[in-house]
């Protein structure tokens, strides 16, 4: 089931974020927690990272019900990345 509120949030952060060439692209898998600018968690999927030539970090994400991932410019502070277990 598709969120319009996840879409609406993914739709705002990704907007006028450049589509990197696919040959640039470092495939993942990342679960992130996501913050929105309320303040409000939406748990999350990056499944690519890409730099661009000025040094900006981008990643395709994927937020829990909103459909397709999406290119968004990568905010620490707004995109966190979780420690995934394992030895």
């Amino acid at each position: 089931m598709v969120s319009d509120t996840a879409r609406q949030v993914l739709d705002a952060w990704s907007a006028g974020c450049p589509v990197p060439a696919e040959r640039g692209v470092r495939r993942d898998y990342c679960p992130v927690e996501t913050y929105d600018d309320d303040g409000a968690p939406w748990p999350g999927v990056v499944t690519g990272w890409s730099t661009l030539s000025d040094g900006v970090e981008l990643c395709r994400l994927r937020l829990a019900r909103a459909g397709a991932p999406r290119w968004v410019v990568y905010h620490p502070d707004r995109i966190e990345v979780l420690v995934r277990g394992g030895t």
